[in-house]
């Protein structure tokens, strides 16, 4: 992981999204993920404002305008808001995109004047037993300050409101938004991933350490790598346009999306790896030297034969195993290679 640190605070447009969302003016971050920002491995995020989308364009990649004309690899759907918004589109774009061969998260709009496990229940129960291939995202942007007077009225659609928790303080936003994400992660064995712009962390003071623990899908645009809001050490999902955004197969504009690693990182990703979850880097993809691989989305990673499973749950060969099923003379021959490769790197 190459974290950069800049001279100088870097004042950059989070910007708005096609969504009509106000997402903040600009950022102090001092630090910035460039590895694998330009991985050219694209996707959307996508809400009712789309209406009916060609997913199997989408996927195939059919316009000639740079990056937005590249195949999209995944998608954020929006499914519900609160505990009393459900999208009409969200069950049509969900069962297309899958059949398209399409990555999914499905994505909840969070209101902190509303119960986080009540919210939580109410997205689950919407989503229903087909949890997509991604984890589920908490989109959460309101309020826009730490106190409710100096926070933005009518904050993303919250008519006369500023989505601030009833009793008026920013410790309820914590424990509420926590109470969502630990729902989530119980019902779908996944760390749910976290959304916002960059400046919304520092201006909630919503910079718990435990954050870093979900993946980070970052809104910073007008940049050439994004910036990392604290308490995160690196970008997973990057949200890298938004007004004027095109894509194929969808009509007017949308967010556009680029995973900060490979394909075959995504997939690694969405279906399974040790460790992956985990950690104050969770979600950070593994950059290969190869750079993109060309990989079918639509199926999970090839499992080894007579692989046990691992104790992250998936289908993978421990080395404890491995070195079980290996003849003597073979390992004699890898501890051999083992003391020449430490001698050379001592030497190097």
């Amino acid at each position: 992981v190459i974290v950069l640190a800049t001279l100088a605070a870097c004042s950059t447009n989070d910007g708005e999204s096609s969504r009509g969302e106000k997402v903040g003016a600009s950022s102090e971050a001092i630090t910035k993920d460039c590895d694998g920002a330009d991985s050219g491995v694209y996707g959307v995020d996508v809400f009712d404002g789309q209406g009916t989308i060609d997913w199997a364009s989408a996927k195939a990649g059919t316009l000639a305008d740079g990056g937005q004309g590249n195949p999209q690899t995944f998608a954020f759907i929006k499914a519900t808001q609160g505990d009393y918004t459900t999208e009409g589109t969200f069950s049509t774009n969900w069962t297309n995109a899958k059949t398209a061969g399409i990555l999914r998260s499905a994505y909840h709009f969070f209101d902190a004047s509303k119960d986080g496990i009540a919210q939580a229940n109410y997205f689950l129960g919407v989503v229903g037993s087909d949890f997509g291939e991604l984890p589920a995202t908490l989109d959460i942007e309101c309020p826009t300050a730490a106190t409710k007077g100096a926070s933005q009225s009518n904050c993303e659609g919250f008519a006369g409101g500023v989505g601030f928790p009833a009793d008026g303080g920013i410790s309820a936003l914590q424990s509420e938004a926590f109470d969502w994400l630990d729902t989530v992660e119980k019902a779908t064995g996944k760390k749910p991933i976290v959304y916002s712009y960059v400046s919304w962390f520092a201006s909630t003071d919503f910079t718990d350490a435990k954050l870093a623990n979900y993946p980070l899908y970052i809104s910073n645009i007008s940049t050439s790598c994004p910036d990392i809001p604290a308490p995160w050490t690196t970008v997973t999902f990057w949200q890298y346009q938004t007004v004027g955004g095109i894509a194929p197969g969808i009509k007017g504009d949308c967010d556009l999306d680029r995973w900060m690693g490979n394909l075959d990182s995504l997939k690694v990703f969405a279906f399974g790896a040790p460790d992956a979850g985990s950690g104050s880097d969770a979600g950070k993809p593994v950059i290969s030297d190869a750079g993109p691989q060309q990989v079918d989305a639509g199926a999970p990673p090839p499992v080894l034969a007579d692989s046990p499973p691992g104790d992250s749950g998936c289908s993978c060969e421990t080395a404890s195993s491995h070195t079980r099923k290996l003849p003597g003379t073979m390992l004699a021959v890898i501890a051999l290679g083992a003391m020449i490769a430490r001698r050379r790197r001592r030497t190097t």
